[in-house]
């Protein structure tokens, strides 16, 4: 048997599609460029999208090219996009890899530009960077139907996402 990752029990689900931060709905230049942030990380293609208009673009990008998980997702600019470095990685809906939570922990804290594209489900990585992310980065990540959440990262917000981390359910695999 492999533990491959970790799953959301279904008794803490709501809690985990509660937004962390303030909820805001459309544009999102005005709260990304009215501060300096240490870094800015957009999870999914629609608040991605919205990032990439604002002066100040996003340090990290996490996507899956797929909007409600619908095939089609916003397209991107690929002329904006040519300053980021590119990694493909996969992760099943409704988990969190292993391997996953150690990579976007250690893109959390370097200094490069990079796109992250899911084969997947990209939702749910969110929590590794709220866990991992330097304070005063501003982590966005969408809420369907609802908007975006905008999180400015603390240790309190670190400390309360690693204790959500640590309650979520390792699943393994037989080999």
């Amino acid at each position: 048997m492999k533990l491959i990752g970790l799953s959301i029990p279904q008794k803490v689900r709501f809690d985990f599609s509660q937004p962390r931060g303030k909820l805001v709905y459309g544009e999102l230049s005005q709260y990304i460029d009215s501060h300096d942030w240490k870094k800015i990380i957009c999870v999914g293609d629609v608040v991605t999208y919205y990032c990439l208009k604002a002066k100040r673009k996003p340090d990290i990008i996490i996507i899956d090219g797929k909007t409600l998980r619908s095939k089609e997702g916003f397209s991107l600019n690929s002329n904006e996009l040519e300053q980021y470095s590119f990694i493909n990685i996969k992760n099943p809906a409704g988990l969190l890899t292993y391997d996953n939570l150690d990579i976007l922990c250690k893109m959390a804290n370097e200094n490069i530009k990079i796109l992250i594209y899911v084969d997947g489900e990209e939702d749910i990585l969110a929590m590794p960077i709220l866990s991992c992310a330097p304070d005063n980065s501003l982590v966005i990540y969408g809420i369907p139907n609802k908007g975006a959440a905008l999180v400015n990262i603390s240790k309190y917000i670190r400390r309360e996402l690693q204790n959500k981390i640590l309650s979520l359910k390792p699943l393994a695999t037989v080999q």
